[in-house]
C-alpha cells in the first residue's frame, strides 16, 4: 500500500478516535475566595450533570482544596503571581506547568474552560463530535477569540501556549484572545466559528438577569 495513503488513513482514523478533555482553570484568590468558591462548585456541578470529568488546575499556591473532595484530577503548578498585571499570563503559566501531567493525545481536542465560567448543555460537546475534522471552536469577538471557553485539538494547543512570548504579553498587557486568534488565522487552522458556546459568566457573583451569555 503507498506510504501516502497509510499516512492519510491513519491520521484519518486519528481524528475519528479523537476525544474531548476539559481543563478547568482555577484561582482561590483570598480576596474573592468564597464567591469564586460557589462558582466554581457550580461550574463543575454543570460539568458532571453532562458527563465530563475535567483535569482541574488551580493556580494559587496552595497543595489541596475543596476541590480534592471533588475530583480525583485535580493539579497544584502554585504559579499564580498576584505582581502579574495581565490574568493570562497567569493562566498559561499555570496550564504550561501541567501539560506533562495531562494525559491527552496530540489530535484529542480539549476544551479549556475558565472556571468562573459554565457550561450550561451540551451544544458544544455536541458541536465538537460532529465536526472531527475541525481543530478549533471558538466563538469570535472582532479579531479576537473568546478564551473563557475554547476548545482546541491538543498539538495546537499546546503549540500556542508555546509560541507566546509571556514577557511581551505582561509588558504590553496583551490580551490572551488576541495571541489564540493569531494563532488560529496564523496557523490556518479549521476553525468552526460559533455564535454561541451556551456558557454563562458570573453564576452567583451577577443576578440571574443580569448574567452574561457567551
Amino acid at each position: 500500500m503507498n506510504n501516502l495513503l497509510v499516512l492519510f488513513l491513519l491520521s484519518l482514523f486519528n481524528l475519528c478516535t479523537a476525544q474531548t478533555h476539559i481543563i478547568f482553570t482555577s484561582a482561590l484568590i483570598s480576596e474573592q475566595y468564597q464567591l469564586r468558591k460557589q462558582e466554581y462548585k457550580e461550574s463543575l456541578s454543570s460539568l458532571k450533570r453532562l458527563g465530563m470529568n475535567p483535569w482541574i488546575i488551580e493556580s494559587t499556591p496552595i497543595k489541596r482544596s475543596f476541590f480534592d473532595k471533588l475530583s480525583s484530577q485535580v493539579l497544584y503548578p502554585q504559579t499564580n503571581d498576584p505582581t502579574i498585571q495581565n490574568i493570562g499570563v497567569n493562566e498559561v503559566l499555570a496550564i504550561k506547568k501541567c501539560i506533562p501531567f495531562l494525559p491527552f493525545n496530540d489530535e484529542d481536542i480539549v476544551i479549556k474552560l475558565t472556571g468562573r465560567y459554565l457550561l450550561y448543555d451540551n451544544f458544544l460537546l455536541n458541536t465538537i463530535l460532529q465536526h472531527p475534522e475541525c481543530d478549533a471552536f471558538a466563538k469570535w469577538i472582532g479579531n479576537e477569540v473568546f478564551t473563557g471557553c475554547i476548545a482546541l485539538r491538543w498539538k495546537h494547543f499546546k503549540q500556542a501556549l508555546d509560541s507566546i512570548d509571556l514577557k511581551e504579553m505582561e509588558e504590553k498587557l496583551i490580551n490572551l484572545e488576541t495571541l489564540i486568534a493569531n494563532y488560529i488565522i496564523d496557523q490556518k487552522l479549521t476553525c468552526s466559528s460559533l455564535e454561541t458556546l451556551h456558557c454563562k459568566a458570573r453564576v452567583f457573583g451577577w443576578r440571574a438577569t443580569s448574567q452574561a451569555d457567551y
